[in-house]
């Protein structure tokens, strides 16, 4: 029985040995396959093709112009335009608040402006008629001192208007001549001499007259017109003795002579008139300097300060007027309405929400990474998740110059517009952007895989003569079909190791 036991046990025991060495035959087996396997190696032929670098990202659809409005103060509501689902134009009114107020202090502040302004101009205006009364007497001096030559002086004289006027009295009684003169020489030849110079000095007074500076320097033009009248004053004193002394013998004259000798006093009288005239406006106008120069160092600089002031609030309450109504700063569908009429509002609720449908846009973040191969112009394929198996077209034209921290991560903002305009696009649409950022034909390329890079050195393993090479390369884009472009170290036709995929 003992025997039969021990028979048994050890042909168990031969049986455990023969699997164990079996599943140790098979492990080793195994080992040594997949080791060979894991090391196979290929021939790769080097190709020339084209190769796409394409950035994807996902983002939003957004309508290009879109506005959200509020009031910048609380207030009713007095008028409602729109509702959600119509059409604006730019500049049309949506909402209003109640205006009685803001008019009421407009039209306070506008009357306090125009009360400062009409002050100011009361304290000008007397400066200014003594200036007009002193101009028209600088101006009236020479039209009657030129009367008072032609129709007064010429009289008195033989040849008057030439160069050599003589001082001689002419005039016809019963047909026959008659000359009266002075038989004081140095008189005569006084008077003629004045005549000239008068002459002189009303030419020149007249060209200042029809000039354009003559009344610009006042004080200058009041000195040269009394002087100017004063020289006409001594030659008509000078007549008047010259008259005075005609000896007509029988005093059959006495009548003719007395005539002249009132016509020159009558013209004598004028001129001292005219003297006066200058004196008294050329007071007035030296006394009316003076406190307009006063009134400049104080009250005048503070009317004008206060008209400021008053020009201030006017412009104050008119933006604060304008401020009382929401109109659309774009045109657009209104999709938010929440205004009432005769519900008062707080300052910065949104009231009104405006979208151009006709432009929307996808906005999505890029991360620092990719940022660099991001250009405007750049072609773009968009999927939206709400018309899924369609592709649509767009081009980025903006890229935000400032970053955009998400999680901790720098990204930065894009905007990519649609080629074609798609009246099923709705604000808020999951929208997936395929970027190509640089794309090109018949050049050198390998499998990523293909390639060790070490240390910032890019190797390939290339046959030469037979033998396999560590070969450095230079790299270009990569492609989103697992392939990179190499620029330099490969030409097409060159045969490359690869492990076996």
């Amino acid at each position: 029985m003992i025997n039969i036991f021990e028979k048994q046990f050890k042909l168990r025991k031969r049986y455990w040995w023969i699997g164990g060495l079996s599943i140790l035959a098979l492990a080793l087996i195994a080992f040594f396959f997949l080791r060979n396997t894991s090391n196979a190696v290929e021939s790769y032929s080097v190709s020339a093709g084209p190769i796409t670098q394409t950035v994807s990202v996902a983002g939003e659809t957004r309508a290009e112009s879109y506005v959200d409005l509020a009031f910048e103060q609380t207030g009713l509501v007095s008028f409602v335009g729109p509702r959600v689902g119509g059409t604006v134009g730019v500049g049309q009114i949506l909402v209003s608040l109640d205006k009685n107020k803001a008019y009421a202090e407009l039209s306070s502040t506008q009357a306090n402006l125009d009360y400062q302004k009409a002050k100011l101009n009361d304290s000008k205006i007397s400066l200014g008629d003594v200036e007009r009364n002193l101009d028209d007497s600088l101006r009236g001096a020479y039209f009657s001192a030129d009367d008072i030559l032609k129709n007064y002086v010429n009289q008195f004289f033989k040849n008057p208007n030439s160069s050599s006027p003589s001082f001689e009295i002419q005039f016809y009684d019963n047909g026959q001549s008659v000359s009266l003169s002075t038989n004081d020489y140095v008189l005569r030849s006084k008077i003629s001499t004045g005549k000239r110079r008068v002459d002189r000095i009303l030419e020149e007074w007249k060209a200042d007259i029809y000039g354009p500076d003559f009344l610009k320097d006042k004080e200058k033009s009041i000195n040269i017109t009394r002087n100017r009248l004063e020289a006409i004053q001594t030659l008509l004193d000078d007549i008047s003795l010259g008259v005075n002394s005609f000896d007509t013998g029988d005093y059959s004259y006495l009548s003719t002579i007395n005539n002249y000798k009132s016509t020159i006093s009558s013209a004598r009288t004028s001129v001292n008139e005219k003297i006066s005239n200058i004196s008294s406006f050329s007071q007035d106008w030296n006394s009316a300097r003076l406190s307009a120069a006063e009134l400049s160092n104080g009250q005048v600089s503070t009317q004008s300060a206060q008209i400021k002031q008053a020009e201030a609030q006017v412009a104050e309450k008119q933006a604060l007027l304008s401020k009382l109504s929401l109109t659309a700063p774009i045109s657009g569908v209104v999709t938010k309405q929440e205004a009432k009429v005769g519900e008062s509002v707080s300052a910065g609720e949104v009231l009104v929400s405006i979208l151009n449908p006709d432009s929307f846009e996808v906005e999505a973040n890029i991360p620092e990474i990719n940022i660099g191969k991001i250009k405007v112009g750049q072609k773009s394929t968009i999927t939206l998740d709400a018309f899924p198996g369609e592709n649509f077209s767009g081009e980025v034209f903006y890229i935000d110059p400032a970053e955009t921290l998400i999680d901790g991560v720098v990204n930065y903002k894009i905007k990519v517009s649609f080629t074609e305009k798609d009246e099923r696009l709705k604000n808020g649409l999951t929208a997936n952007l395929s970027i190509t950022t640089d794309s090109k034909d018949q050049v050198v390329v390998v499998p990523v895989y293909a390639i060790t890079t070490d240390k910032g050195v890019s190797t390939v393993k290339k046959y030469i003569n037979g033998q396999v090479v560590a070969t450095p390369v230079k790299l270009g884009i990569y492609g989103d079909n697992g392939l990179v472009e190499v620029i330099e170290g490969l030409v097409a036709g060159d045969k490359i190791e690869v492990k076996a995929q």
